[in-house]
């Protein structure tokens, strides 16, 4: 795995996910409408893999029953 040098346009989750890993700087990052099962899905990926911390924003009583 190589990280981007310069400025690439990253298209897909995959890229996405790759760059985070390589740089390895573990962000504090807020999600939004995070009450949504797919956004959720995707922090626990990310969350996997180390990428970073999560402020998870949307109906708490939904995130708690989808978590």
């Amino acid at each position: 795995m190589r990280c981007i040098k310069e400025r690439t346009r990253i298209r897909n989750m995959g890229q996405l996910l790759e760059e985070a890993i390589c740089i390895g700087n573990r962000a504090r990052i807020a999600v939004a409408c995070a009450h949504d099962r797919e956004v959720l899905k995707a922090v626990g990926r990310a969350r996997a893999h180390g990428i970073g911390f999560f402020d998870l924003v949307g109906d708490a009583g939904t995130i708690r029953s989808l978590a």
